[in-house]
């Protein structure tokens, strides 16, 4: 049997984790970029 391919394999719950993860960064990301173009149009005004 190829343990390589079953350690490979994260369980569902690290994929779980990980989507989650991914989710929360594009947020902070999104929430990031609103920031700064609020900033910068306060400033402009």
């Amino acid at each position: 049997m190829p343990r390589i391919l079953a350690d490979a394999a994260p369980p569902p719950e690290y994929m779980g984790l990980g989507l989650a993860a991914v989710c929360v960064c594009l947020l902070a990301v999104v929430a990031a970029v609103v920031l700064v173009v609020v900033l910068v149009k306060r400033s402009r005004k």
